[in-house]
């Protein structure tokens, strides 16, 4: 029933330019679908002020088919919706003022119980100072299914990016509420060559976790993680805002 009928759209053609600089911010947040919300503009606008962004992942993003603007002034972004209503798009969100070389998504063969829907991922390509290019995919993941339905998903999603050789980053909110689903993420952090970003323990106990495990992650491969840290955005997300910044090898 919501299952939407496209499955990317975008204002990335806005963008201007041509590469991330050697330096470059990643902001991370399950925005709990409140995109459309009036104050949703002015806390990004402060937060983003606060810290510098590159690229902006969303999940949960809330979009009106009939106003398909720039969310966050200078940052076009491209969209892979999940759920489709009359009014409305939501899923999974990148936005930066970069150019995007190619984008591609999937839309999870599991449906979640109760409204069918699917879950959705984008991957995105950008160019780097150096001229590598930089896989940057955003993940939400399955949620109320079964374990094994789990890891066919991440086995789903592993499949589309491991042919890619050169730097990445995987983030989101990946749902891995328990040890079973924790593993298989891992094993797949593993393959790819991924590590963790880490945060200090008092940021740690600011993200967002379920039965103690923290489900939303930043990982990376072939870049120099300067910092990482958790944005105080006050309640406006039951998910609290994940900040990384990288240097480009």
């Amino acid at each position: 029933m919501f299952t939407p009928k496209t499955s990317i759209f975008n204002s990335e053609n806005l963008a201007k330019k041509e590469h991330l600089p050697k330096t470059f911010g990643i902001f991370c947040w399950n925005i709990y679908k409140k995109t459309l919300n009036k104050k949703f503009k002015p806390l990004m606008t402060h937060l983003l002020h606060e810290n510098k962004a590159d690229i902006i992942l969303f999940q949960e993003a809330k979009i009106n088919k009939n106003i398909q603007h720039c969310l966050i002034p200078n940052y076009p972004y491209v969209c892979a919706p999940n759920i489709e209503t009359k009014k409305n798009y939501y899923g999974v969100l990148n936005a930066s003022d970069v150019k995007t070389i190619k984008s591609s998504s999937i839309l999870s063969k599991i449906q979640e119980p109760f409204f069918k829907t699917h879950k959705s991922t984008l991957i995105n390509f950008y160019k780097l100072e150096n001229q590598k290019i930089l896989l940057v995919a955003n993940i939400h993941a399955i949620n109320f299914r079964i374990n094994k339905h789990y890891d066919k998903e991440l086995g789903e999603f592993f499949n589309l990016i491991q042919e890619h050789t050169g730097p990445m980053i995987v983030a989101g909110d990946f749902n891995n509420w328990n040890f079973s689903r924790t593993a298989s993420l891992k094993k797949i952090i593993f393959d790819l060559k991924l590590k963790t970003a880490l945060f200090d323990g008092s940021c740690q106990k600011k993200i967002k976790s379920i039965f103690g495990y923290t489900i939303d992650n930043i990982f990376y491969r072939d870049l120099h993680l300067i910092e990482a840290k958790t944005i105080n955005a006050g309640r406006f997300s039951d998910h609290t805002p994940i900040y990384a910044k990288f240097t480009s090898k």
